[in-house]
């Protein structure tokens, strides 16, 4: 299996759309991790963001 390193930097200030990209980006490598095929971690992934407003965040 293919190793992957990921480098992460944080700063101090709040930013609600860096927080949603970080989330998702985060659940998919979890996703990615399992081994799962790819038309089935879509589906997860749709069912979960089904409903959320996380485009229009201000």
């Amino acid at each position: 299996m293919k190793s992957k390193n990921v480098k992460i930097t944080v700063s101090e200030e709040e930013n609600r759309l860096g927080e949603i990209w970080l989330e998702r980006i985060i659940e998919r490598l979890l996703l990615e991790q399992l081994d799962l095929p790819i038309k089935l971690q879509s589906l997860l992934l749709s069912k979960h963001y089904k409903g959320k407003d996380d485009i229009n965040v201000s």
